[in-house]
Parts: C-alpha cells; sequence; structure tokens
C-alpha cells in the first residue's frame, strides 16, 4: 500500500452524513461587520431618529388610550340617552 493511499480519506457511504467546519463565532463576525456611522450622519440626525422613534411610540400608547377611552365613552353615552328616553315615556 503506498502512503498517500493511507491518508486519503475514503469516500462515505450514501447513507452516512457528513459534517462541515463549524461557522465562525458570532463575536467574529459583528467585529468582521460592524462599521462606524457613515460619515455623513451627525450626532444631530441619531437624537433626532430618537425623538422620531420616542413620539412614534407615544403616539401608539395615546391612540391604544384613546380607543379605549371612546369605547367607555360610547357605552356611558348609550346607557344615559336610554335612561332619559325611558324618562320622557
Amino acid at each position: 500500500m503506498r502512503p498517500e493511499a493511507a491518508l486519503a480519506p475514503e469516500a462515505a457511504p450514501a447513507d452516512v452524513p457528513t459534517f462541515e467546519a463549524a461557522p465562525a463565532p458570532a463575536a467574529a463576525v459583528v467585529a468582521a461587520t460592524a462599521t462606524p456611522p457613515p460619515a455623513g450622519v451627525s450626532k444631530r440626525n441619531r437624537v433626532l431618529g430618537l425623538t422620531a422613534q420616542a413620539a412614534g411610540v407615544i403616539g401608539i400608547v395615546l391612540f391604544v388610550a384613546l380607543a379605549v377611552v371612546m369605547l367607555l365613552g360610547r357605552g356611558w353615552a348609550t346607557s344615559t340617552v336610554d335612561d332619559i328616553s325611558a324618562g320622557v315615556d
């Protein structure tokens, strides 16, 4: 037997799974892809973006609160009108 033949891997049968190398650790990928913000992005623009996000969240909360108040107010108004109409009859 030749030494090269002893070191050569044998072909795996079709029903045996083959394994590949594990991917790079996440920290290495993040370090390799992390880039500073572009030169055109100033601190003012970042602050304005954060402010806009906060305003959006506040708007969503106010919308949900207004919807709840409207539903409760509609029930109160309906019962009040029913009471008044019963008194008129």
